[in-house]
């Protein structure tokens, strides 16, 4: 893959963020928010079959694209304000250095956060076309899909069966993991610029 979308720097530099400033090592907490739980929740609905119907397939791609917009027009806010706490810190190094640096690492780290926010924006806005191209999963195709596994070892038995789908397996799963890493970054993006906002008020 070309060096110009290689975007596993970007994925890398959001998750490097999720660390406990204080003890200077990953979050647990943050690994189960963005991590643990948007992944138990594509799990469960490739459990339950579910499908995203039409209507929810138009909802999120007009939702990944208008965020992407909206998260472009963020980085310039971010840009600007990094630019002026550059000038803060040369202006008045003693007096505002400590607590300047501190912002400005967290300037940096909204950039990742919201690189990959609109990643996660853009791989919406392609599943959810996938996944509008699939045939619709009726319950007769449910049951016509359903794999049986019979594995023997060491004298045990283990049989069990499940339900494969594109829809029902792959794509709504994937779409209602990035979906959900979606919601929680901005979230995230929302409190760390209300921080910065509310220090340069003060």
């Amino acid at each position: 893959m070309s060096n110009k979308i290689n975007i596993l720097c970007i994925v890398k530099a959001h998750f490097n963020t999720l660390k406990d400033i204080s003890k200077k090592g990953i979050s647990k907490l943050d690994i189960t928010t963005f991590i643990i739980l948007p992944i138990s929740l594509s799990l469960f609905s490739a459990y339950k079959n579910f499908n995203l119907n039409k209507d929810l397939d138009s909802l999120l791609v007009n939702f990944g694209a208008i965020f992407t917009a909206l998260l472009l027009s963020v980085i310039v806010l971010i840009y600007d304000q990094e630019n002026r706490t550059i000038e803060k810190v040369r202006n008045s190094a003693d007096s505002v250095g400590e607590v300047s640096q501190n912002k400005l690492l967290l300037l940096k780290e909204l950039y990742h956060n919201i690189s990959y926010a609109i990643l996660c924006s853009l791989a919406l806005v392609v599943l959810t076309f996938i996944h509008s191209t699939l045939p619709p999963v009726t319950p007769e195709i449910i049951d016509n899909s359903r794999v049986f596994i019979d594995y023997k070892i060491r004298g045990f038995s283990i049989k069990f069966s499940f339900t494969f789908t594109w829809a029902t397996t792959i794509i709504s799963p994937l779409i209602i993991f990035v979906t959900a890493n979606i919601v929680l970054t901005i979230v995230m993006i929302v409190k760390r610029l209300y921080l910065i906002l509310i220090n340069n008020t003060n």
